[in-house]
């Protein structure tokens, strides 16, 4: 999480435009961890490997992310 806090921190202050994203690692656990700072969380196994019931954990991943969140990947341009 280290890294993901630089990255979110060199965002604010450069006022660079990327999107960060996390992929690998990626669970219920630990997925409002890096949502914290995360644009993008790629979550396969979370969604795949959790519960038979795919909705059920693709919902409550929906629910961790970050306020303000659209729940839909951003690309650099939404960014101001």
């Amino acid at each position: 999480m280290e890294k993901l806090t630089t990255a979110r921190r060199l965002w604010g202050e450069t006022g660079a435009r990327f999107v960060i994203k996390v992929d690998g690692g990626i669970k219920p656990l630990t997925a409002a961890a890096a949502a914290a700072g995360a644009d993008v969380l790629v979550g396969r196994s979370a969604i795949f490997e959790s519960s038979p019931d795919y909705g059920a954990t693709i919902r409550a991943l929906r629910r961790l992310r970050r306020p303000g969140g659209t729940g839909r990947p951003p690309s650099c341009s939404d960014r101001q």
